[in-house]
């Protein structure tokens, strides 16, 4: 195992070491066309560069040229796989600076295709990434495939969520539900029912909080789930009480920290981190 460790580690060095093949990058959105028919391994071979250390062996989906955080900047965005898993987790975006690259990630649990989620919503003439989560995040075949989704803007370098500006882009969900639903019901299998239930609960109660800014919504079916001998419930209550900064959030979170599951007390311990510090700002 040692050997094969440096064996990547030396992989990964070399593909960062070559010189990022030529790109020729637009100068405007016209330009764009022309530059999306890059060779992929020259799109890799640059965010490999830009990202530097952070990257190891990142494995690049798609790409296109848009204009991300200004109109007189063309941005390269890609959905890129940065974990070593394979998946494609991320949406990378890289921009010229003066001195090189900047870049930023924005994770992702659901795969991209950037000809859907990389759009103008507004048309403005700039571009959001629309991003999909599950609620406990990938788990393998272990997932509950009912994801939420956000909208995000690349503000001063970052991606900023700005789902609130654009509720009509969020994707529903029902139908997917329903199907999934019907598979459990045929096989019998009622916790799987009762998880598929809690799951699109989750979603619809944390597009409230997040399109709708009703802060404490969901806080009493959360406190419920806390009190369920399921981890994937007690994470999903996790996910909605981190959010709703509430006595009652920070007592479940703390039951939660000093539970029997392990991955459990892990997410409780960084969730209440991130809670008490927004309750002492309330």
């Amino acid at each position: 195992m040692r050997y094969m460790t440096i064996l990547y580690l030396l992989l990964a060095w070399l593909i960062c070491a070559q010189p990022a093949a030529a790109i020729d990058w637009p100068a405007d959105l016209s330009q764009a066309p022309e530059a999306n028919k890059t060779d992929i391994h020259a799109i890799e071979s640059l965010l490999n560069e830009a990202l530097g250390p952070a990257s190891l062996l990142l494995r690049v989906g798609e790409f296109r040229f848009v204009p991300l955080e200004t109109a007189s900047r063309i941005d390269l965005i890609a959905s890129a796989a940065i974990s070593g898993r394979g998946a494609l987790n991320a949406f990378v975006a890289v921009w010229r600076t003066p001195t090189g690259y900047g870049y930023a990630i924005l994770p992702a649990d659901v795969q991209g295709a950037l000809g859907r989620d990389v759009v103008d919503l507004d048309g403005s003439g700039l571009y959001e990434v629309v991003a999909g989560y599950f609620a406990t995040g990938y788990q393998g075949k272990d997932t509950m495939p009912i994801p939420w989704y956000g909208v995000y803007a690349l503000k001063q370098g970052k991606f900023t969520n700005v789902s609130d500006r654009y509720p009509e882009a969020i994707p529903e969900q029902s139908l997917n539900l329903v199907f999934h639903l019907t598979e459990a019901c045929e096989a019998g299998d009622k916790a799987r029912i009762d998880l598929y239930r809690i799951n699109d609960a989750f979603v619809q109660d944390k597009y409230q909080r997040m399109l709708f800014h009703h802060q404490d919504w969901g806080l009493d079916a959360a406190l419920g789930w806390a009190n369920s001998p399921v981890p994937g419930i007690q994470l999903l209550a996790i996910e909605t009480l981190s959010e709703i900064p509430d006595p009652r959030s920070l007592a479940a979170l703390r039951r939660l920290a000093e539970g029997p599951d392990a991955g459990v007390r892990i997410v409780a311990k960084g969730a209440l981190a991130k809670l008490g510090a927004a309750t002492d700002k309330r």
